[in-house]
């Protein structure tokens, strides 16, 4: 029963042994996967602590250098060590590839460490541009790996056979959970992630601060130069290499101020940017000129670390705007000069304006002394007893000399108003009283060529107003008497009606219309010229000087009125115009009660005139009835029409 027990025995033994070197085998292969994982983990820790001091590095304009890279590499590593307190060998190459000549760093592991190929990790990382190689390797005894703890497995298994397998098992089991390996996994995912989104911030600001047209300098508080970019290389002439670590006084021309300097200084010490110009020396010894904003770099807890310039070539600017500033130099020269020449001219013309105005003035008073006595001798004679030739003579000496008159006070007239001395007298005056006064002067011309003349004011006019009635009366009589001189039939007719009356003030508006000659869009055009008249053939059949629209034209304007015209060849003309006056005190549209409720009969031929006529005496209070005909008015007075008062051409 012992030899049959002994080989079960041994076999359990052996079943135990091999199950537990089988286990042994296992956790040390378990070890070494988790050894491998935190190595791994490692790694991205340190690439990603490289990645954000070689950030840091190019925001100052890092340059490379076998002593920089020393400093940074061993700064990283040394307090990795003192983290973890694991050593860690790291070779660093240009490029992707483990190429010995493109090798930038290499620290040295443990004298007594032995190589494991387990832990060789490789990274890539992308800085300034291009790509560099990050080779780790981990030298580490067999004590810092852990395989102690399989020996001592296998030998429990030995001593203590199934117990120990099982506990073996259980610790292999233990040792081979994946929930370490997933933590550790996430958290190597989002520093990855962190490592790439920031690299390509990192990448994004740097080729803006490479790529920028203005040029960019950064310097320590010493005003050392750190980093310049490529626009900062092409304005100056100096290369990268030649600028690094000096000061930027290497472009001072000695032409800037020195208080320009003074004020930057004391800008910066305060913490804050300053804005100036610069007049700087390039390489090759040319001058140009900067417009600088030089700025304090501030550090996350708040330290000034750097100074930045952001330089704009101006040179070209200053240029343009000195030639601008010469010509407009030159230009208000020019204007000054001619606007001395113009005011001699001004005056030059000013005097011979006087000179003229005050030579027709002479003139027009020493002619019309002799004239006025021409006119009333001729009146004087004409009622002496002469005979029927005489009389004639005697006769066309006044007429003509009343047109000599005329012309002569219209050029006094026009040259008052060419020398501004024309002015417009404010008295209280009766429309009606200057409506007579024309009607006087034209009824017996009108009736000599058979032509009807109309000269009529539409009720709601104020009785007395304010203005010259002088002028106003001037300007009727010019424009009836050229409507009476160019209408062989028809009629002449003034109108004049109110635009609109208030307590103060009255705006009337007149219109002359006549169915004479009439005018081209030719004619119409130089109508208000002075001496100017619509055919040059009109002077020699019609007489006139061709003064007397040009007068009128003027003294309308000085009523702040406007004279125009609508005319067609043929058809006769209309000429019309606005004028403001003033409405005296206590005048008002007078009342007619004593013809209240009178019959009144129109008759004439004119439907307008019929039309005045009924509208007129309808403001008395009259009961007015219109005909055209003098038939019929008797027609109905035969009727038994009983009428107060009949109204008849």
């Amino acid at each position: 029963m012992k030899i049959g027990l002994l080989p079960g025995a041994s076999a359990v033994l052996c079943a135990a042994l091999l199950a537990t070197a089988l286990t042994g085998l296992q956790v040390k292969r378990s070890i070494e996967d988790d050894a491998v994982r935190h190595f791994a983990f490692i790694c991205d820790q340190i690439t990603l602590k490289i990645e954000e001091r070689l950030g840091a590095a190019a925001l100052a304009s890092w340059v490379y250098s076998p002593e920089r890279m020393r400093y940074l590499m061993d700064g990283v590593l040394r307090d990795w060590e003192r983290h973890d307190g694991r050593s860690v060998e790291l070779h660093v190459y240009r490029g992707s590839g483990a190429v010995p000549a493109e090798l930038l760093f290499d620290s040295a592991g443990p004298a007594t460490a032995i190589r494991n190929t387990l832990f060789h990790q490789r990274r890539t990382l992308a800085f300034g541009g291009g790509e560099w190689l990050l080779e780790f390797d981990h030298f580490a005894t067999a004590a810092a790996v852990g395989y102690g703890a399989a020996w001592a497995a296998l030998a429990g298994g030995l001593a203590l056979s199934g117990l120990l397998f099982g506990l073996v098992l259980a610790l292999a089991r233990a040792r081979a959970s994946p929930a370490g390996f997933r933590e550790a996994s996430r958290r190597a995912r989002q520093l990855a992630e962190a490592m790439r989104g920031r690299e390509a911030q990192l990448q994004k600001l740097s080729q803006a601060v490479e790529q920028s047209p203005e040029s960019i300098v950064i310097t320590d508080l010493e005003g050392r130069i750190e980093y310049v970019n490529a626009a900062f290389t092409a304005v100056s002439g100096y290369g990268r290499d030649e600028v690094i670590g000096e000061n930027p006084r290497i472009l001072n021309s000695g032409k800037t101020p020195g208080a320009s300097y003074a004020a930057m200084w004391q800008a910066l010490a305060q913490g804050e940017p300053w804005r100036g110009e610069f007049c700087n020396r390039r390489r090759d010894g040319g001058e140009y000129v900067e417009f600088a904003i030089v700025t304090p770099m501030r550090q996350a807890d708040g330290r000034i670390t750097h100074y930045v310039a952001t330089k704009e070539d101006i040179t070209e600017k200053k240029r343009i705007g000195a030639e601008l500033d010469q010509h407009r130099h030159h230009l208000e020269e020019l204007v000054a000069r001619r606007t001395a020449e113009l005011e001699i001219e001004r005056e030059r013309t000013e005097r011979a304006g006087r000179a003229k105005s005050e030579f027709l003035a002479n003139m027009s008073h020493e002619i019309r002394t002799p004239i006025n006595a021409v006119v009333g001798f001729a009146h004087l004679c004409l009622k002496l007893e002469l005979p029927a030739r005489g009389r004639d003579y005697v006769s066309k000496i006044g007429v003509a000399a009343q047109s000599l008159l005329a012309i002569v006070n219209d050029v006094l007239d026009l040259s008052k108003i060419d020398a501004g001395k024309l002015e417009l007298e404010s008295v209280v005056f009766s429309l009606d009283e200057v409506l007579e006064k024309v009607a006087g002067l034209f009824s017996l011309k009108a009736n000599e060529k058979g032509v009807e003349l109309v000269i009529a004011a539409l009720p709601g006019i104020p009785e007395r107003l304010l203005g010259d009635p002088l002028r106003l009366g001037q300007v009727l009589v010019n424009l009836v008497g050229n409507a009476l001189k160019f209408t062989e039939r028809g009629e002449v007719r003034l109108l004049v009606k109110a635009e609109a009356v208030g307590a103060a003030e009255a705006r009337l508006r007149f219109e002359v219309r006549d169915s004479g000659l009439g005018m081209t869009p030719q004619q119409r055009a130089s109508l208000f010229t002075a001496f100017g008249q619509a055919d040059s053939s009109i002077t020699r059949k019609y007489g006139g000087s061709g003064l007397g629209l040009a007068i009128s034209k003027q003294l309308v304007e000085r009523m702040q009125g406007e004279l125009s015209v609508q005319s067609e060849a043929g058809a006769g003309s209309c000429f019309s115009f606005s004028a403001r006056f003033g409405v005296a005190a206590a005048a008002a549209v007078p009342a007619h009660s004593a013809l209240s409720g009178t019959r009144v009969l129109v008759v004439d031929d004119n439907a307008d005139v019929r039309k005045l006529f009924s509208v007129n005496m309808k403001t008395f209070g009259c009961r007015v009835e219109a005909v055209a005909s003098g038939e019929l008015a008797l027609a109905g007075l035969d009727a038994g029409d009983d009428y107060d008062l009949i109204v008849m051409d």
